[in-house]
């Protein structure tokens, strides 16, 4: 398993097309890839940024989507990550939980 980030601008056609197959089974929608876009590029920010699971035969397994926002605070003009859709198989959830489990540090 890989994990691997990318903003939206940096994906293949295959990469988008298999983040639609994940999101549209995961929340039963049928998101198109306008509407895929439109959502990452120009609703809310410019710029959009992803982190994948990547399975070596599987592909896309995984992702969480951090959408670039501007915000005033205290008169400071900042950038934050509005996170949405994060979603993985659920052949892969178990697998995800334990690795986590796995690489915890308990000795803090």
């Amino acid at each position: 398993m890989q994990y691997v980030f990318k903003s939206v601008h940096e994906l293949k056609p295959e990469e988008v097309r298999r983040y639609l197959e994940l999101y549209n089974s995961t929340f039963d929608r049928d998101l198109s890839y306008k509407e895929f876009y439109y959502k990452f590029t120009r609703q809310m920010g410019p710029n959009s940024y992803f982190v994948f699971m990547v399975d070596d035969q599987a592909g896309i397994v995984g992702s969480l989507g951090a959408i670039e926002v501007g915000y005033n605070f205290g008169g400071e003009q900042l950038k934050f990550g509005l996170t949405v859709d994060a979603m993985i198989e659920p052949e892969y959830r178990e697998l995800l939980a334990a690795e986590v489990v796995t690489n915890l540090d308990c000795t803090q």
